[in-house]
């Protein structure tokens, strides 16, 4: 993914004018035991994602630990452990 100046120029113009928090999708290992195998390139898109996220001046960025089977079913949805975990840690930004 690559996003241009231009983008985030409007990205940080928002977060200007809006108090934002983002956010970050969380990371999952590429080994993780899932049946719908991810391609490689996935993994290392979850890391671009959250380094754009985290460079967004301005913003609030909440982080979230890496995701596990336990917390993500396919990678991309998170199991009902998951969503209660990631509601616990933005409720503080509410």
């Amino acid at each position: 993914m690559r996003y241009s100046n231009k983008y985030k120029q409007s990205r940080e113009c928002i977060v200007r004018n809006i108090p934002t928090v983002i956010i970050n999708t969380p990371i999952v290992e590429e080994g993780i035991d899932i049946k719908r195998v991810r391609p490689h390139a996935f993994f290392t898109s979850l890391a671009q994602s959250a380094a754009f996220n985290q460079s967004i001046s301005g913003a609030q960025v909440v982080n979230l630990p890496v995701f596990d089977v336990t917390l993500t079913y396919d990678a991309v949805h998170y199991t009902n452990l998951g969503n209660e975990m990631i509601f616990d840690i933005i409720k503080e930004y509410l």
